[in-house]
């Protein structure tokens, strides 16, 4: 979908950025090894401890000899390799539809982020929040490759990979390559709604209901009370002429949206869903 971004708009956007990222990923993921300043520290065992502070940092070692604590530097060979070109010009896609005062402030951010990743290349927030900002310019490849980096710093958090599936169901029009991404949302974090929605809306897109019946089944398996998923469950019988099945969906669905004072908005539309049936 082409949308206009605007000047007034885009401040907001650029604002929350750093919190967008992270709208499905719960906490901050941890910071991977730097290029030049990220330390380890090893320690001997004893049965007598003390702690010692050695370079700002706090560690537990052998009361009797403190000495034996070691600050090693990691070598940047340890990074993910090849790293992005970050030096490419920043274009804007005429699809993209992105105002000139927006333009300035994507182009300050990337610039800002470059020098970021330049000095440390394994800041996989900034390698995230890069690929945000080649994705508004409408340079999707760019914004891939990112991505694509960003999942070998922190292979076991899935927001990038639930940026890349995005990107690849929606801009790239990769299914293969958008299915293998929202999978592993999943499998990274069995709760992950979204996820399963997501690889619903590929697959019933693709008329492919087995799979979508499948991807409800598993979700429903690990979140037996999402009303999310049990309203999708409803709908999905519901287009196949299943309408008992779809009801017994719809209703189950009904008693969790009571039990939930905050889902209470949902009854009169899941109760409208059943009288229709």
């Amino acid at each position: 979908m082409t949308q206009k971004i605007t000047f007034s708009i885009v401040a907001g956007i650029i604002v929350g950025l750093a919190s967008s990222y992270m709208m499905y990923g719960g906490k901050k993921p941890a910071q991977t090894n730097t290029a030049s300043t990220e330390q380890t520290a090893t320690t001997s065992t004893a049965k007598k401890k003390k702690t010692v502070t050695v370079g700002g940092i706090t560690f537990e070692t052998d009361a009797d000899n403190p000495s034996t604590i070691t600050l090693e530097q990691v070598p940047a060979g340890q990074l993910p390799k090849p790293v992005p070109t970050l030096s490419d010009a920043v274009t804007f896609s005429a699809t993209a539809n992105v105002s000139p005062d927006a333009q300035k402030i994507i182009r300050t951010q990337i610039t800002d982020l470059v020098k970021k990743l330049t000095a440390n290349p394994g800041d996989f927030n900034s390698w995230l929040s890069i690929g945000l900002y080649r994705k508004m310019a409408g340079d999707y490849t760019k914004a891939r490759d990112m991505w694509e980096y960003a999942k070998k710093l922190q292979p076991t958090d899935k927001q990038a990979y639930n940026n890349l599936g995005d990107l690849y169901q929606y801009y790239l029009k990769d299914s293969a390559q958008a299915e293998l991404n929202w999978k592993k949302t999943v499998e990274l974090d069995p709760k992950f709604i979204a996820g399963y929605r997501s690889l619903y809306d590929l697959y019933t897109q693709n008329k492919q209901n087995d799979k979508a019946k499948a991807i409800l089944d598993v979700g429903l398996q690990k979140n037996p009370r999402s009303i999310d998923l049990l309203v999708l469950t409803a709908q999905f019988y519901k287009n196949i002429g299943q309408k008992d099945v779809a009801k017994t969906f719809y209703e189950k669905a009904l008693v969790e949206a009571k039990a939930i004072p905050e889902d209470a908005s949902m009854i009169p539309s899941i109760q409208a869903e059943i009288d229709a049936l």
